[in-house]
């Protein structure tokens, strides 16, 4: 189902042409590794390079390695950066601000996670007050489905998904990094997959006839579905069935698929970067278990480790309270 409501205007999307911007300002946390230049596409390779995907190359761009429908591989610049505009409504295909973090966290900009204090001092975003966000990000106000559950917080859900980040050991660029390569990825073309931190990722996204307005009075908006999923190995399977046994059989399937699976709209990389915000407990959400896991950032082990037998109700309990326990 469409999460749209907004239907004011029909659009169609034109892909641009890759372009090969160097970034702005020193190398971030969350930076690829640096690699010699490679060959970009339409170069291709018969097989996979012996380079990681992510790459940086030494004049800034980041490269993704993708398996064409031909069966080849080839390197594709998906560089993250601040762009020119991106509107659907507008006909406006830049990539947009994607390096934008907002003024209103000041630790967020600097460390890349939220500190406690600011968000609990906060009482607006973009000029909307927290209690006008909650009700206009619940579902069937501007959105069917909702960008938070209907008992969920806005506060609540920064909050304890800041936790979560944290206990990941990563920050918010660094989860948001990983989508702005696959949205700019889309941008240009539809390979098979890409390989990403070793991982096989498969996607697929189609534009809607419609807009998803932002619920925080900014730029961003979202015209695309796009669904994302990489396969569990046979290693995996055996773990999540021996570690996770006390889990009803139904319970480990959804398990799995959560881990595994990702149904998105293009803006929440942005807000991911921007306010630290994945959405809550909606069928959009972009989950920072779920896209650490699909990445290649964290493997199955290490977040049964960090969670241990929580880890399935970490990804299914809603954020009903603003003061979330510690872990």
């Amino acid at each position: 189902m469409n999460r749209h409501l907004l239907l004011t205007v029909a659009m169609s999307v034109v892909f641009s042409a890759a372009s090969q911007p160097v970034r702005a300002g020193g190398p971030r946390q969350d930076d690829p590794p640096t690699s010699g230049e490679v060959k970009v596409y339409p170069q291709t390779f018969e097989s996979s390079p012996d380079k990681p995907s992510p790459l940086r190359t030494p004049s800034g761009e980041e490269l993704v390695l993708v398996e064409l429908t031909s069966g080849k591989m080839a390197y594709v610049p998906v560089t993250v950066v601040n762009g020119d505009p991106y509107s659907g409504p507008c006909g406006l295909d830049g990539k947009g601000m994607q390096l934008r973090v907002s003024d209103e966290f000041p630790s967020l900009q600097r460390t890349g996670l939220h500190a406690e204090d600011e968000l609990d001092s906060a009482t607006e975003i973009t000029g909307y007050p927290f209690d006008v966000i909650d009700c206009i990000a619940r579902p069937g106000a501007f959105s069917y489905d909702g960008f938070i559950a209907g008992d969920e917080t806005i506060r609540a859900v920064l909050k304890a998904d800041n936790r979560l980040v944290r206990a990941l050991g990563l920050t918010h660029p660094q989860l948001a990094t990983p989508l702005f390569h696959l949205w700019n990825l889309m941008r240009q073309m539809r390979p098979a997959a890409t390989i990403y931190n070793g991982q096989r990722v498969l996607f697929s996204g189609k534009p809607t006839k419609c807009f998803q307005e932002s619920v925080f009075r900014d730029e961003i908006q979202g015209t695309w579905d796009i669904s994302i999923r990489r396969e569990l190995s046979s290693k995996e399977q055996a773990f999540l069935a021996q570690r996770y046994a006390h889990l009803d059989q139904r319970s480990r399937a959804d398990l799995a698929l959560r881990l595994s699976h990702l149904r998105i709209g293009e803006m929440v990389a942005f807000y991911i970067m921007r306010y630290g915000f994945y959405e809550g407990h909606t069928a959009w959400r972009a989950d920072p278990i779920a896209v650490s896991f699909v990445f290649g950032l964290r493997s199955f082990e290490e977040l049964a480790g960090l969670f241990g037998d929580d880890l399935y109700e970490r990804l299914t309990r809603h954020y009903t309270i603003e003061a979330t326990p510690e872990r």
